[in-house]
């Protein structure tokens, strides 16, 4: 019988956007199909702890900032680190408890050089980046061998009655659809709105919709905006 493996996740975000819909998508995977025991550190008022109350084994430690809740902690095997406050919960706890851990980095922004981000980063197990982009941004540092594992399917449904419902809306239109959370430096809603200026005379059987997405407790709908 193999041995039951303990994780220890850590997302200390205060709100629920795209890196914390793949650390809820990847806790549930890991409690279908693998023989794991899994802890969430999160904020007190984390959406994440709503989102996942329905995992059986999964439990909750509070930790508001990186140096809270290391001593509530028991013992685990490994401590995943999903965003950037994290990694720094999860140095400290290395420091404190001589745990391994693991980074996965999901936005395209390089690493800034700074002291602590190279000693947090130099220290962990192993480093991911979701995409070849992020990959390559941790890789220019030079901190660590860095393995590229693309984000999780969220296998969410289709509803063809609602898609049709919606094109209805434009008849005669391509429908251009831009989905993501309202800022501009990581999505680029300001690139679509130029070019949709600069398309409107050459190509008026575009339809440019913006679908904002707005976090509510078991989902996310979507909020069509012309």
């Amino acid at each position: 019988m193999s041995k039951t493996l303990t994780v220890l996740h850590v997302n200390l975000a205060k709100g629920f956007r795209g890196g914390e819909r793949q650390t809820e998508l990847l806790i549930r995977a890991l409690s279908k199909h693998f023989n794991t025991q899994q802890l969430l550190a999160c904020r007190k008022d984390s959406p994440l702890r709503d989102r996942l109350a329905d995992i059986d084994n999964l439990s909750f430690v509070t930790a508001n900032h990186q140096l809270s809740g290391h001593y509530t902690t028991p013992k685990v095997d490994i401590v995943h680190a999903h965003e950037a406050k994290a990694v720094h919960w999860a140095y400290v706890h290395k420091l404190l408890k001589s745990t391994p851990y693991i980074i996965t980095r999901r936005v395209d922004t390089a690493v800034k050089d700074k002291w602590l981000n190279q000693k947090t980063y130099q220290n962990a197990s192993a480093l991911v980046g979701i995409s070849t982009l992020i990959a390559n941004h941790i890789r220019d540092k030079q901190w660590g061998e860095v393995y590229q594992i693309p984000s999780t399917l969220a296998h969410l449904e289709t509803n063809h009655k609602e898609g049709e419902l919606f094109r209805s809306a434009f008849p005669g239109k391509t429908i251009v659809g831009h989905v993501g959370a309202l800022v501009d430096k990581h999505k680029g809603q300001k690139v679509l709105i130029e070019a949709a200026a600069l398309l409107e005379k050459s190509h008026p059987n575009l339809q440019i919709v913006f679908l904002v997405m707005v976090p509510t407790k078991k989902s996310l709908s979507l909020c069509p905006k012309e």
